[in-house]
């Protein structure tokens, strides 16, 4: 049988009055790290932190969606996001 891990995506409500979110956020979480896009590039927080700033900076509600995945299609991910 083949390890598996749990890859959680992280969708978050839209905010009308930012320039940049107005249809909402979505953003992935691999092992307790958050990556989502950003206008510079990638934004990196552990999901502590990135739950906490979206609830209270950005005045946004989240819902997680969790997707099992093999070990492998894990690092395809990590690797995508690295690679980008």
């Amino acid at each position: 049988m083949h390890p598996r891990s749990i890859i959680e995506i992280l969708i978050s409500d839209s905010r009308s009055v930012s320039r940049g979110s107005q249809f909402g956020h979505a953003a992935i979480a691999i092992d307790g790290i958050v990556y989502g896009r950003a206008h510079p590039g990638w934004d990196v927080d552990n999901i502590l932190s990135y739950l906490n700033r979206q609830q209270t900076k950005m005045q946004r509600d989240t819902i997680g969606n969790l997707l099992t995945s093999s070990e492998d299609e894990k690092k395809i991910i990590l690797s995508e996001i690295k690679r980008r």
